[in-house]
């Protein structure tokens, strides 16, 4: 059990194996899902994510700019060069403040350039359901729609990740995108824009996670316990209770040999 965890349904099935509940008797199947997800985002901040965005667009006029949805922590902000193949300027005069990039000062040669936003993000809950094949994006646009999507139901937000795996066209587009926002359940903004114009995507969203796999099954079991002692009476409340204890201190142990060092600040 080595390396990443994968989807929620395979982490559902390993944390019944450890939980020698497989037919999900005590603990229902959601019971086990929801406990999955509560083990995940546990892990911040010393298991998280890095994202880069290239959402804004720079004017020398304008000193306040709005993190992306999801962003934990800012840790660098670049301006596009002003000849191609350069390297991006690193801005080093700036702040945050709430949902807030501030800048000190202006860059007047690189008005009107792209902005690069590196940051910090917490993991984010899976999903169960399967990944859909009719993803469409659009070229130098941020919209992504699949007709036979239903993100509204599914419950997907802003921060959440869309995964684009393959299609007819997609090639540099593959990978993780952030989302910005839910226009409807057959449509999504992301962070960033698209470099091609694709059809027949294969995509999910919030599919799979980085988060230590071994973390994750033992911080879970730790949850179910817990609840269990909450439901139990006498005897069986300090057993659930010893067992949550036990599975914490392995969820830990795991985390403390995998954890991520929060990265330093460039600004």
């Amino acid at each position: 059990m080595r390396g990443y965890a994968k989807t929620l349904t395979l982490l559902t099935t390993r944390l019944a194996g450890l939980l020698d509940d497989s037919s999900h008797e005590r603990w229902t199947l959601t019971e086990k899902e929801e406990a999955i997800n509560v083990a995940i985002i546990s892990a911040f901040p010393r298991w998280h994510e890095v994202q880069t965005t290239e959402d804004n667009t720079y004017s020398k006029t304008v000193y306040r700019y709005t993190l992306p949805y999801g962003a934990e922590d800012l840790i660098a902000v670049y301006l596009e060069p002003t000849t191609a193949g350069e390297a991006w300027k690193l801005i080093r005069t700036w702040h945050t403040d709430g949902d807030y990039l501030y800048l000190h000062e202006a860059q007047d040669n690189l008005d009107g350039k792209k902005m690069r936003m590196v940051c910090v993000a917490a993991p984010w809950e899976l999903r169960k359901y399967a990944a859909k094949t009719d993803g469409v994006t659009t070229l130098n646009t941020s919209n992504f729609s699949s007709a036979t999507g239903t993100f509204v139901t599914w419950g997907v937000k802003p921060g959440d990740r869309l995964f684009l795996k393959s299609g007819t066209g997609l090639s540099a587009d593959v990978g993780e995108w952030w989302i910005k926002s839910v226009t409807s359940e057959t449509a999504l903004v992301v962070y960033g824009k698209f470099t091609e114009t694709t059809s027949v995507v294969v995509y999910a969203v919030n599919e799979d996670t980085r988060v230590p796999e071994m973390f994750i099954l033992h911080k879970a079991a730790a949850e179910v316990y817990q609840l269990a002692g909450h439901k139990g009476a006498g005897q069986d409340i300090a057993e659930d209770m010893q067992w949550a204890e036990f599975h914490s201190q392995m969820a830990e142990y795991y985390l403390d040999k995998q954890e991520r060092q929060f990265p330093t600040r460039r600004g």
